[in-house]
This record gives C-alpha cells, sequence and structure tokens, in this order.
C-alpha cells in the first residue's frame, strides 16, 4: 500500500480548504472550531500510531457537516493501517463516488484493499463500456469535465468563424471539436451511470451467514467476508437483501452492510 506520510496530511488540509461543502445549517460559530480541534487530534492519533482513534476522529468530522473525497480517502487510509478492511473498502468506495476513479493514490489503495477481500464477485458477460471507453479509468474526472468545458467554447468560436469567414478548414476543425466534445460527454455520462450502477453496500464483519428470510434461525445460504461489495435491494425488520453476483441473493442484519451511497432502500411491511 502506498505509504499516506506527507500526501496523508496534505489530503486533509485540501478538506478543509474546500469545506464549503458543509451544509449551510452546519455553520455556526462553533463549526470551524470543533472541525480544526478534530483535524488534529485526528492526524496527531495517526501519526502515533492510533489508527482507530484517527478514524474515529475522522468519523466525527463527516458527522459534523465535512463531507470531502480525500477526507473519505484518509478515513480508508485510517481503517487499512487498523485492519479493519470492511470500513477501509467501505471509505474507499465513498471516495471514488467523490474523487473519480481515475485518482491514482485512490486507485492504487482501492485495489490494494480489494485484493485483501476473501470473496470476489463472478464476472458475467463482457463490459463493453468498460473496452469501448478503456480511458475513463485512467483519465482524472476533473480533467474529461475540463477538456469539456473548453472544447465546447472552442466549438462554439468555430461555428461563429465559419458563419463569419465561411472557410471549409474551419468548418472540418468545428467538425472535429463537435466529435470529440460528444465523446468527453460520454465518457462523463457513462461514468456517472456505473458508478450509480455498481454503488450498493460492503460487508462490515470479518464473516457474515447471509440467510433465506429476516431471522436468525432462516437457512444460511452462504457466507460472505468484510469488504465484499455487495448490492442492496430492500429492507425489512431490521434485514436488508443483498445481491452477491448474479445468483447469490439472501438476507443480513442491517448493521452488518455499510452503504456506499446514502440512498434510499425499498422497505417491506
Amino acid at each position: 500500500m502506498r505509504r499516506p506520510g506527507l500526501g496523508f496530511t496534505a489530503a486533509l488540509l485540501f478538506a478543509f480548504l474546500f469545506s464549503g461543502s458543509c451544509p449551510a445549517q452546519d455553520r455556526d460559530p462553533g463549526t470551524p472550531a470543533l472541525h480544526g480541534r478534530l483535524f488534529v487530534e485526528g492526524v496527531s492519533a495517526y501519526q502515533a500510531g492510533d489508527y482507530a482513534g484517527a478514524a474515529e476522529r475522522f468519523e466525527e468530522l463527516v458527522g459534523s457537516g465535512v463531507h470531502n473525497g480525500k477526507l473519505y480517502y484518509n478515513l480508508g487510509n485510517a481503517y487499512l493501517k487498523g485492519g479493519d478492511l470492511g470500513r477501509a473498502v467501505l471509505w474507499y468506495e465513498r471516495a471514488v463516488l467523490e474523487l473519480g476513479p481515475a485518482d491514482p493514490e485512490l486507485r492504487f489503495n482501492l485495489e490494494y484493499a480489494r485484493n485483501l477481500v476473501t470473496d470476489q464477485v463472478p464476472e458475467v458477460g463482457v463490459d463493453w463500456g468498460r473496452v469501448l471507453l478503456f480511458w475513463r479509468g485512467r483519465v482524472p474526472r476533473s480533467v474529461l469535465v475540463g477538456g469539456a468545458v473548453g472544447v465546447n467554447a472552442a466549438l462554439w468560436l468555430l461555428l461563429a468563424g465559419c458563419r463569419v469567414w465561411r472557410r471549409r478548414s474551419l468548418r472540418r476543425w468545428a467538425v472535429a471539436c463537435g466529435g470529440v466534445l460528444a465523446l468527453l460527454l460520454l465518457t462523463l455520462g457513462y461514468d456517472a451511470w456505473a458508478t450509480r450502477k455498481v454503488a450498493g453496500g460492503v460487508i462490515l464483519p470479518a464473516e457474515v451467514a447471509v440467510r433465506s428470510a429476516t431471522s436468525p434461525e432462516a437457512t444460511e445460504l452462504f457466507r460472505l467476508h468484510a469488504g465484499s461489495v455487495v448490492r442492496v435491494d430492500r429492507q425489512q425488520s431490521g434485514y436488508v437483501r443483498i445481491r452477491f453476483g448474479p445468483e447469490a441473493i439472501g438476507w443480513v442484519a442491517q448493521e452488518q452492510v455499510g452503504l456506499i451511497r446514502q440512498a434510499p432502500v425499498a422497505q417491506d411491511s
């Protein structure tokens, strides 16, 4: 795993510099002081090797309204260093939603954590989106967005130039810019769709029994281990129904799964 030394502290400083992501109602006079205290205590605990204490302080930061991909990434680092694989994968996956899949340090650490997970989802068919848009995971989302904005501006300038000078070369450049813009927008759109598609939950305990119904006495179907990424599609009586791959479906206690995206889950009466 990449050593989170100075980069770790710098990333957290980034989170506080851009704490404008906090909801407006959280910005009371005591909030900046609270954030600063939790930040200093978390970094101190991490540097002292108290990874559980660091994770606790950073979790408090999130609970106080600081929502930032760099903070999520460092929560994953703290949990991974502390041996909590389930929560490490959970926070890395949450960081992917904020930072995109192309962030090199995040991708490195997430892949490292995934390799430690016991259960691997069986792949079915070919992911044509990954094949055709092979650069999606290699180019940062910020670069794609910036490129789309720049190419869009260039396209409008070229279209204006075509109306004024009516040169064939300008028209060819406009067509080329239009094609590049369409490709960039397609990549961003697919990235947003794929991110939402894979977002689900992560198994948190070292091992859980997945059962056929919402009862601890129900038939055990199979077992999953910390860090396994699952789909969550139902909630009932303190249990959630999960899907692991195309055929493995069952129920586990709600507190055993951390949701990657805080999205509503269908509830059965």
